[in-house]
């Protein structure tokens, strides 16, 4: 009855285990959310960058315009123009690149942190499977051992 008892002991243990190991799978797959909330607020970082890098290369080339229209016969006014609207399209593009690497890192990052808290947690939920299985096997000899 003792070792009835303990194996009964253990086998709720292994469950109450296997309930706090779905516990942290469940946070794990919050983190994971927050993460991927973290990377839409990074992909819209990078669009309102692109934007103004956009609105400023428009800026450049409509000053362009008007200093090429002013100054039709200067040619360092037309230079001084295409410098500028080159230096926005390569802050633009450059901008564009940061942009998708930091959402690379963070869709990589957020991916990486799901499957290792799917990975820790299947580890642990059979383990406790086990632990159980154990249990019952347990249970069954001294049951058997009490009925003989």
């Amino acid at each position: 009855a003792a070792s009835e008892a303990a194996a009964a002991a253990a086998a709720a243990g292994a469950s109450d285990e296997a309930a706090q190991l779905r516990a942290q799978l469940a946070e794990a797959r919050e983190e994971a959310e927050m993460l991927r909330g973290s990377e839409a607020m990074a992909r819209a970082a990078v669009q309102a960058a692109n934007a103004d890098a956009d609105a400023q290369r428009r800026a450049a080339a409509a000053m362009a315009t008007t200093v090429a229209q002013a100054q039709e016969r200067s040619e360092a006014a037309a230079a001084a123009a295409t410098a500028a609207k080159q230096a926005a399209l390569a802050e633009l593009a450059a901008a564009k690149q940061a942009g998708t690497a930091a959402q690379d890192a963070m869709r990589k990052r957020a991916n990486e942190a799901v499957t290792e808290a799917e990975a820790r947690a299947g580890k642990q939920i059979e383990a406790a499977l086990e632990a159980a299985k154990t249990a019952t096997a347990r249970a069954e000899s001294a049951e058997a051992a009490a009925a003989a």
